[in-house]
């Protein structure tokens, strides 16, 4: 008998995004503004992108979307995989 696959190994032949197992993070998935985002807060100061919606939370787009696209893609894959 061959060994059971864990889901993880068994969903690796149908991934529809490779690219996003590949690596941790990919510059191309940043968003534009996330580098001066960063900057800014290294140096004390609030990028304009940076909003607060309330009292001590903040947002900002994070990915791009062409990433957000290609991810939820693959989350309803995986889920659509069984």
């Amino acid at each position: 008998l061959g060994k059971k696959l864990s889901p993880i190994e068994a969903y690796v032949p149908m991934r529809k995004h490779p690219q996003l197992f590949e690596s941790l993070l990919r510059d191309e998935w940043l968003a534009d503004t996330v580098r001066d985002l960063v900057a800014a807060a290294r140096n004390g100061t609030r990028h304009p992108d940076l909003v607060e919606e309330a009292p001590g939370v903040y947002s900002f787009e994070l990915f791009t979307p062409a990433f957000a696209d290609a991810f939820l893609d693959e989350v309803d894959a995986y889920a659509e995989s069984g």
